[in-house]
C-alpha cells in the first residue's frame, strides 16, 4: 500500500482562510490525500505568520471544535467544553462535508487528559500528587468518569463526523511534572515520584490489583526528599528495578493506560485508532501492549537540527512500517532548505509507512508550504524507480 499523504490543521486557520478555499489548496497545490484537524484540542498560543490570517496571532484555551450531542455522554459527569470561538456554529460539521465534497480523507486529532480548562471545571478527576495536592492540570486516566467521557468523547465523533481515523493525544497520565527554570533542579527519580497520581481512583485501582498504594506513596515521598546530586545518575528504570512497592504501582499505571486505550477502542465507529506509543513510566505507557489494542503508532520525526541531516526517529518504534503514521515538521526550525525535506521524505515513503503528516497547515510560512508538494513529488518518483 503506498503511503498517503496529510496536513496537520487547526480548525480555525481553515475557517478563517474559508474551509472550501483552504481544503481545495490542500488537495490541488499542496497534493495531500487527507487532512487531520483537531477536533479536541490542546491550549494553543501562536503566531500565524502568513497574511492570510487576521488576527495573526491566537490564543485558545483547550476544547473541542463541534457541538457535542449530549446523549453520548449519559454515562459520565463530564462534558466538553466547546470553544468560545465557534458560538453556536459547528464547524467541524462544515469541514467533514466538504473534506467529502473534495475527495479529501479526513482524520481528526483528540487531546484526551491534557485538559486544564476541565480539569478546573470537574476537579474531582484531576490528578493527586503524593503529598495529597491537586495537579489541576490534567484529568486522571483512572477516574471512571474520565474513561466514560472518553470513549463517549470518541463515539460522538466517530457516528456524527464519520473520520477515516482518529489520533489519540495525551491517552496517559503525562509527560511528568514540570516547574518552573527558577527552581533548584529535580533529577529524574525524584521527578518521576513526583508525577506519580495517588488519587482515590489511582488508589483503588491498585487496590484491587493487590498493590499497597500506602506504601508506594510513602516510597515515592522518601526518593524526593533523599533525592541529590550525588544519585544523579539514577534513572527511573534503577527506581523500579530496586524499589518493589513502586515497581508494582507501576505496573498499575501502565493497565489503566492499557484499560482506556482499550475502551477507547471499544466505542470508536472507525477501525483507525493510532496514537504515539511508547514504553514510558512518566507516563504510564506499555509499548508492547499499547501495540496490541491501537490500530497505528503516531511517530515523530525530527532533525538534530536545520544545518544537520541526522536523523533523530521516535525512538520507540514498536509497529511495522505499515501501522507506522510519521508526523513531520515542515518548518525551517527542522529543515534548512527545501532539499532537505525531499530527502527525509523520500526516505521514510521508502520504510513503506502507511501515512506521513505535515505540520501544521495554518503556521507554515508559504516558502515552507512551498517544500510540501515538492517533496510529495519526489518521493512518489525515488519510489517508483
Amino acid at each position: 500500500m503506498a503511503t498517503e499523504f496529510y496536513f496537520y490543521c487547526y480548525p480555525w486557520d481553515l475557517e478563517d482562510e474559508g474551509i472550501d478555499i483552504a481544503l481545495t489548496r490542500l488537495l490541488g497545490e499542496l497534493r495531500v490525500e487527507g487532512v487531520n484537524v483537531a477536533a479536541a484540542y490542546p491550549g494553543v498560543t501562536a503566531f500565524r505568520p502568513r497574511q492570510t490570517y487576521s488576527p495573526r496571532t491566537v490564543r485558545f484555551s483547550a476544547g473541542v471544535a463541534f457541538q457535542p450531542d449530549a446523549s453520548r455522554y449519559a454515562s459520565t459527569h463530564l462534558r466538553p467544553i466547546t470553544g468560545g470561538w465557534i458560538k453556536s456554529r459547528n464547524p467541524l460539521a462544515k469541514m467533514v462535508e466538504s473534506a467529502e465534497r473534495h475527495g479529501l480523507k479526513l482524520r481528526l486529532t483528540v487531546e484526551c487528559c491534557d485538559n486544564p480548562p476541565l480539569a478546573e471545571k470537574y476537579p474531582m478527576v484531576a490528578g493527586v500528587n503524593v503529598f495529597g495536592e491537586p495537579m489541576p492540570d490534567r484529568l486522571c486516566p483512572s477516574h471512571p468518569d474520565v474513561q466514560a467521557y472518553l470513549a463517549a468523547l470518541i463515539d460522538d465523533l466517530s457516528a456524527h463526523y464519520r473520520p477515516h481515523a482518529i489520533e489519540l493525544r495525551s491517552a496517559d497520565f503525562g509527560p511528568g511534572f514540570c516547574q518552573c527554570e527558577d527552581a533548584a533542579p529535580i533529577f529524574e527519580r525524584a521527578r518521576y515520584c513526583l508525577s506519580l497520581c495517588f488519587c482515590a481512583s489511582c488508589r483503588r485501582a491498585a487496590t484491587e490489583s493487590g498493590v499497597d498504594g500506602d506504601d508506594a506513596a510513602e516510597q515515592a515521598r522518601n526518593v524526593i526528599d533523599e533525592s541529590d546530586a550525588a544519585r544523579d545518575q539514577w534513572t527511573v528504570e534503577n527506581l523500579l528495578n530496586e524499589n518493589r512497592a513502586l515497581a508494582a504501582y507501576d505496573q498499575v499505571r501502565r493497565q489503566t493506560v492499557a484499560d482506556l486505550c482499550a475502551a477507547i477502542k471499544r466505542n470508536a465507529r472507525t477501525s483507525g485508532i493510532i496514537a504515539p506509543i511508547h514504553d514510558d513510566p512518566f507516563r504510564g505507557q506499555d509499548a508492547k501492549v499499547l501495540s496490541g489494542i491501537l490500530d497505528g503508532q503516531v511517530c515523530q520525526h525530527s532533525v538534530a537540527g536545520p544545518g544537520d541531516a541526522t536523523v533523530q526517529s521516535d525512538t520507540d518504534v514498536v509497529l511495522e512500517p505499515a501501522r507506522r503514521h510519521v508526523r513531520v515538521h515542515a518548518s525551517r526550525r527542522m529543515f534548512r532548505d527545501g532539499q532537505h525535506l525531499f530527502r527525509e521524505v523520500g526516505r521514510i515513503v521508502e520504510q513503506k509507512v502507511a501515512s506521513i503528516g505535515f505540520a501544521n497547515y495554518g503556521l507554515l510560512p508559504e516558502p515552507c508550504l512551498d517544500w510540501v508538494p515538492q517533496a510529495i513529488r519526489f518521493a512518489k518518483r525515488e519510489v517508483a524507480r
